[in-house]
């Protein structure tokens, strides 16, 4: 009571202000638990716009430490994705360099810090990227959806196969950091924290063994493909995309599925601009976003004859050795529509076996 008039001046100044800290994202791994998606720590340059002094010099001296247009910079501090008093990050995967410079000359940058955060690690390359997709910032239209309530501007979220699907599995729970602070944006005390909470891990059906066979076959196929000339146009086959996908017949497990052309997913760990996108995604790319395996319909052409024909052998339609006749055109027996179905020629080819068929 006797102290009204100072815990009134606190209580009209003080603030109290919740930093998130991110949780861990869950692993995938494959049917043996071998890692196809892992985390790795990275090194990452922050800035504080509260504590920064002098702007215009502090980020024309941090352009030329981190070899980033200070227009970057700039649009990265002043984007209003990130809440007050979170450090927004600038840079991802600084070298130790960076920082030692950093921690020698902390009075020439008042509010850049550094801290290390946990990042998407691929330890098998672009091995089966189309399943396991990619992450990428929410954005404005995500913000909105119920599906991602509770998201925050700035959070990544998965894109495209498992990332995308399990998505809610995988993310795991914030954690916070309670802060004091006054009305010009001083830090004051530390109220309380919140550890967060790891996602949980994802085991999916693929066999890295198998994914890594069916890749190299797909690309050894588009390459032979290429030098093959086609009897119509005369010009060698194109051939510019393919996939493959593998299954367990006795349950219908996906052991790989794989599509061509792909992309590097550390292509998405750092901000991607529109324009890298398109660039990624230009006609003459083939489209290596595109998941063919699943996006997109053939029609199964000659590669479909097989299985017709191990289904007539084994229902005694068909034999070994015996002669089928192979008409431009054909109907089949009993059917009252008149339905004709042309072959790809108008040639008669005679009699085949089954095997030159």
């Amino acid at each position: 009571v006797l102290a009204t008039d100072d815990y009134r001046a606190r209580a009209e100044t003080n603030r109290v202000r919740l930093v998130p800290q991110p949780a861990p994202r869950g692993r995938i791994l494959d049917r043996s638990g071998d890692i196809l998606v892992g985390n790795r720590g990275s090194i990452q340059i922050t800035v504080d716009p509260t504590k920064v002094e002098e702007p215009e010099r502090v980020l024309f001296e941090l352009s030329q430490l981190l070899n980033v247009p200070a227009a970057d910079l700039a649009q990265e501090i002043n984007s209003g994705r990130y809440l007050p008093f979170q450090p927004i990050p600038v840079l991802q995967d600084a070298e130790e360099a960076v920082v030692y410079e950093l921690a020698e000359h902390r009075s020439q940058f008042p509010g850049v810090s550094w801290q290390v955060e946990g990042v998407r690690e691929y330890p098998h390359g672009r091995l089966a990227v189309h399943t396991l997709g990619y992450l990428n910032e929410i954005n404005e239209k995500e913000l909105l959806d119920p599906a991602f309530w509770g998201y925050r501007p700035g959070t990544l979220v998965g894109r495209g196969g498992v990332e995308q699907r399990y998505e809610r599995y995988l993310r795991g729970q914030e954690g916070w950091l309670k802060l004091e602070v006054n009305a010009q944006g001083k830090v004051l005390d530390e109220l309380g924290r919140k550890a967060p909470l790891a996602g949980n891990d994802v085991v999916l059906s693929i066999d890295r063994r198998v994914q890594e066979l069916a890749e190299t076959s797909l690309a050894q196929g588009i390459s032979a493909a290429k030098t093959i000339v086609d009897d119509e146009s005369g010009f060698y086959l194109k051939a510019p995309a393919g996939a493959v996908v593998v299954m367990d017949p006795r349950n219908g497990r996906v052991v790989a599925m794989a599509s061509f052309p792909n992309y590097s997913p550390e292509f998405f760990l750092g901000r991607v601009t529109e324009r890298e996108l398109k660039r990624i995604q230009a006609p003459a790319r083939n489209q290596p976003l595109l998941n063919r395996a699943v996006q997109t319909s053939y029609p199964p052409g000659s590669t479909f004859k097989p299985f017709v024909a191990a289904a007539a052998l084994r229902a005694g339609h068909a034999q070994f050795g015996r002669f089928y006749p192979c008409p431009p055109e054909f109907t089949v027996p009993g059917d009252t529509s008149g339905t004709v179905f042309h072959n790809w020629t108008s040639a008669n080819l005679g009699y085949l076996t089954l095997g030159e068929a």
